[in-house]
């Protein structure tokens, strides 16, 4: 074979490795962070498992999931709690989340009561208190993250926040 077919053939290999790169599906436990204010974070359920275990806790339909991880950061006895749900597209990461919020009006009791939409350095995230602690949610490209801050870290909020 002369240089240039050799050249066209090793151009297409590469091409064809680039974009099965790039199309593989990501990872919800990928995109939580590693730490949060210097706690490290343990991955405590991924995948299916992960999956089933929200559904079997939520009243309302859990759909449209392709990954997800729920990851502990700090003390057990008061920890940060953080669920990632990884959707198709950013648009249906987008359209869960409003799902999410219109649920807990539609549920009512503390998770309606306390529900009110926030602004943290320009993000659109909503916020509630069902049961004393305080929940967090907010859709970011093809994710939503689901957060529950313990009281003794209110304070913090923000920073918890920006480091997811």
């Amino acid at each position: 074979m002369n240089r240039k077919k050799i050249c066209i053939i090793l151009v297409f290999i590469a091409l064809t490795l680039a974009t099965s790169y790039l199309i593989l599906p990501k990872n919800a436990a990928e995109a939580a962070p590693s730490e949060i204010l210097g706690f490290p974070g343990k991955v405590i359920s991924e995948g299916v498992e992960a999956i089933e275990s929200v559904k079997q806790k939520h009243v309302g339909k859990v759909e449209n999931v392709e990954d997800m991880a729920i990851v502990q950061y700090g003390p057990v006895y008061h920890p940060i709690i953080l669920w990632v749900t990884l959707y198709p597209s950013e648009e249906m990461a987008a359209s869960e989340n409003e799902k999410m919020a219109d649920a807990m009006i539609a549920y009512g009791g503390g998770w309606a009561e306390n529900l009110e939409e926030i602004t943290v350095d320009g993000k659109k995230i909503y916020k509630t208190s069902p049961n004393g602690a305080h929940h967090y949610f907010w859709a970011e490209e093809e994710y939503v993250f689901y957060v529950i801050i313990p009281p003794s870290l209110e304070g913090m909020t923000t920073e918890i926040i920006n480091a997811i």
